[in-house]
């Protein structure tokens, strides 16, 4: 039995030419029934914002926050490592540095953000110190900002409400390794 192709789809040119009708009608079909749809929440992830050889942090958080004034309700959520190695140090007289970078490289970028900003605790948070300097550093952010630390006081795990659509439930799993 021989197969035949369709007359239309005879030259590569043709059929090149058929394919990108198809995505084209694709594409559209899809940007408009998408268009349908209401966003309540607009929700931003980014980690990793404290390891000192990123230079793309800033520029991230700069971004996110570019994007989230075209949002009617807006998060961003910083996941974990958002000091250097080591985390917040556990004396006073040693934070000075580590306040700095997390005013220039994490609270500095999201000045202005359309929405919730919250701050989550990694590795490099629990240092030896852990719970107590995490407390600490979550008053600090608080203070200097507008921001949220999420779980609070260094939690195992909290739930909260973003608007009436979206409950947020945040995990600390770093809590259950130390624990």
């Amino acid at each position: 039995m021989k197969y035949r192709s369709f007359s239309i789809i005879k030259t590569p040119t043709k059929a090149l030419l058929c394919l990108m009708i198809a995505l084209i009608h694709i594409n559209t079909f899809a940007q408009e029934s998408q268009s349908t749809k209401e966003i309540s929440h607009s929700v931003y992830f980014t980690a990793n914002t404290g390891l000192e050889d990123s230079s793309f942090s800033e520029l991230i958080l700069k971004q996110i926050n570019e994007e989230s004034q075209n949002d009617q309700e807006a998060s961003v959520v910083v996941v974990g490592n958002i000091t250097p190695k080591g985390g917040y140090p556990p004396k006073k007289k040693d934070r000075k540095e580590t306040e700095e970078f997390l005013k220039e490289r994490l609270m500095k970028p999201l000045e202005g953000f359309n929405g919730n900003i919250i701050y989550n605790p990694g590795v490099n948070e629990w240092n030896e110190e852990g719970h107590q300097n995490i407390d600490d550093m979550e008053s600090f952010l608080q203070d200097n900002s507008e921001a949220e630390f999420w779980p609070n006081d260094g939690c195992p795990i909290e739930g909260e409400d973003l608007n009436d659509d979206v409950r947020w439930v945040m995990v600390d799993s770093q809590w259950f390794r130390k624990y």
